[in-house]
């Protein structure tokens, strides 16, 4: 697999940390998760763990830069003007931003472009996890970003998009219980169920619509499944019937058969 695409299989809060180190002693797809700016503190507190030192140590400061452990002074973004004129080859610019505006995000969640819908979403990701704001100052904006990126979620027509707003960790569990239900997609599945907000309830949800998988998708198909089968919350009966709704996946097989025996 692409290291890239490894990456996407971890970047989730409930990967049982041994597992999580033992699968990633390889620096290339564990570097992409560390550098990747919307990944989540629980991850990031595992791999400061790796027995590869460029891991752990890259780990362990992007995590104090996060708790402000280190001095980390940020220019403020560069006032753009009014967003509607912003010209196309700037967005990235305005969304890339550490700071970028939340309007910004709201704004280019609605734009034609999936590349900047999704854009919107990463961004606001990363703001949250690396810059959160004091939502108590605005208690009316955090609900109006939390409305508009569930509704991304629900009903936007790109899986490239979806994929993203499901990072978000502003997303409530309510809202990921109902994209669950209608989505089809596995690699967004996936998301959905590394979001830190997802529950164990939705694992077994995820496990009660998982019977049919369609090999159409190809090496994403079972995306899901293996994500399910690396979260350490998920009870050893749903383990095995995982196994039996995966049994042509020799990754999603061999995990849960490491939980059933290793421990």
């Amino acid at each position: 697999m692409r290291a890239n695409d490894v990456a996407e299989l971890f970047l989730s809060p409930f990967v049982h940390a041994p597992l999580f180190l033992r699968a990633t002693e390889e620096a290339g797809p564990t570097m992409w998760i560390v550098n990747r700016s919307d990944v989540y503190d629980r991850t990031l507190e595992i791999l400061s763990q790796h027995s590869l030192a460029e891991i752990s140590s890259r780990s362990a400061d992007k995590l104090r830069h996060r708790r402000g452990l280190n001095l980390n002074f940020l220019e403020p973004p560069e006032d753009v003007g009014p967003l509607n004129e912003v010209p196309d080859f700037a967005v990235e610019d305005v969304l890339g931003h550490p700071l970028a505006p939340f309007k910004a995000m709201i704004y280019f969640s609605r734009a034609i472009s999936e590349d900047f819908r999704a854009s919107s979403a990463l961004s606001l990701t990363r703001r949250l996890l690396e810059h959160p704001p004091n939502w108590n100052a605005d208690l009316g904006l955090k609900a109006q970003i939390t409305e508009r990126f569930s509704q991304l979620l629900m009903e936007d027509q790109s899986p490239y998009v979806r994929a993203y707003a499901a990072r978000v960790p502003l997303i409530p569990s309510s809202i990921l219980e109902q994209a669950l239900r209608k989505e089809e997609n596995p690699s967004v599945r996936a998301r959905l169920l590394q979001n830190p907000s997802s529950t164990p309830q939705l694992l077994e949800q995820f496990l009660g619509n998982a019977t049919t998988i369609d090999l159409g998708w190809g090496e994403m198909a079972y995306a899901a499944h293996r994500v399910a089968a690396f979260d350490e919350r998920l009870h050893a009966d749903h383990r095995r019937s995982l196994r039996e709704i995966a049994l042509g996946d020799p990754i999603t097989r061999a995990t849960v058969d490491w939980f059933l025996t290793a421990n």
